[in-house]
């Protein structure tokens, strides 16, 4: 999985296999997020750069966890 960002366990976000391309926005794995080649490889290299860090949790309904 080129350019994966784990951020639940084994799920990620992370480049769409190749051939795939046509499929996103449609349902098609186990829960990782697939992304183009050039979106995917933004994000890595935007959390490789930010370094260690807190991250902030969110409910599923977008408000964050506060505690």
């Amino acid at each position: 999985m080129p350019y994966s960002v784990f951020f639940d366990g084994g799920i990620a976000i992370h480049q769409a296999p190749p051939g795939t391309e046509a499929a996103l926005g449609t349902r098609a794995s186990g829960g990782c997020v697939r992304a183009s080649g050039r979106d995917s490889a933004y994000i890595f290299s935007t959390v490789q750069n930010a370094g260690q860090g807190w991250i902030p949790k969110f409910t599923l309904d977008g408000r964050p966890v506060l505690d």
